[in-house]
């Protein structure tokens, strides 16, 4: 096709999808569900929907139990494309040290195939894990919402809507906004329409060797599936939800200096968040950490460029461990 009909084509799609700058106008009404009696119940039930959709071993939901009722309970909450292998390497060690009940669901259209991924709304996610966050009153007494890539910005938005079901936020590198320009600017609809026109699947580098990722996260999936994350930042992203976030958080992320910083999500809006959190007054026990080895995922043992674990496991537990509880 020659160019100049490229841009006729490009054209006609922008003017007939019309000029709508994000994908969803930033509203969501949560989509209320009969909630089992017992958590073990709502557990099982998760676990057979998994098996039914053939969701690939690893990738369904996981809970990690020590008693009925935990002083603290985590609830985790993984990222676009991903798994709950994005954050169990080191929330298992802080559950362990902490004996807290810790929950990984799975957000819809993860762990089967990039079909039903690329079918799947922003929120989707909100409804899964809201619905979730309400049963963790069952495992704890406190709850702790860990939320990594895309899951921080969901996390995000159960903090500063349910406060009352969330005693403390943990981000670690949320996905507010990206940190390349390009794929920051397919978040204007009929760019978006246009690129998806013409490339349909999202291009993937080839996982280290021996580092088993793509047994996790989907690889070469639809771009189509990106709008659930641009839906997500819609809904969540933005300084009215920041003003809400009153418990404490901890906020942390990859940043070495401006030349080596998490290359996936940005830095930038990560920040600009924190300020916003409780109306621009930090909570007295919120914290920002910057870990200067690592890259976007500092919790999985699949990185690429893997973080100090250690570092970042002493870190995060000390923060839980100032809340006093």
């Amino acid at each position: 096709m020659k160019r100049k009909s490229i841009f006729i084509l490009a054209f006609l799609i922008i003017v007939l999808t019309g000029w709508h700058m994000v994908m969803t106008d930033g509203s969501y009404t949560y989509t209320p569900v009969e909630l089992p009696q017992t958590f073990d119940e709502y557990y099982q039930e998760k676990l057979k929907l998994s098996k039914e959709l053939n969701v690939r071993p690893g990738n369904e939901e996981r809970l990690i139990r020590y008693k009925a009722k935990t002083d603290i309970a985590i609830l985790y909450i993984h990222g676009y494309g991903a798994s709950r292998a994005e954050g169990e390497y080191v929330i298992d060690r802080i559950s362990k040290t902490l004996k807290a009940n810790t929950y990984y669901l799975r957000l819809p259209g993860h762990g089967t195939n990039v079909e039903e991924h690329a079918d799947t709304e922003g929120k989707d996610h909100l409804d899964e894990a809201l619905t979730a966050l309400k049963m963790m009153q069952l495992l704890g007494d406190k709850i702790i919402v860990v939320g990594t890539s895309m899951g921080g910005v969901a996390g995000t938005y159960l903090a500063a809507e349910y406060p009352e079901l969330v005693d403390a936020l943990i981000l670690s590198a949320p996905a507010y906004q990206f940190a390349q320009l390009m794929p920051r600017a397919a978040g204007f609809y009929p760019l978006f329409k246009v690129i998806t026109t013409f490339m349909e699947r999202s291009p993937s580098e080839p996982a280290p060797e021996g580092n088993d990722f793509y047994l996790y996260w989907y690889k070469n999936g639809y771009l189509r599936a990106l709008r659930q994350l641009y839906q997500l930042q819609a809904i969540a992203g933005n300084e009215k939800i920041f003003n809400k976030v009153t418990q404490p958080v901890m906020l942390q992320y990859y940043y070495k200096d401006k030349d080596n910083q998490d290359n996936a999500a940005s830095v930038a809006h990560m920040q600009k968040a924190y300020k916003g959190f409780n109306n621009g007054i930090a909570h007295k026990q919120s914290r920002e950490t910057a870990f200067t080895k690592g890259g976007h995922l500092l919790f999985s043992e699949y990185a690429y460029s893997p973080p100090d674990y250690d570092i970042v496991e002493k870190e995060t537990l000390d923060f839980i461990n100032s809340l006093g509880w």
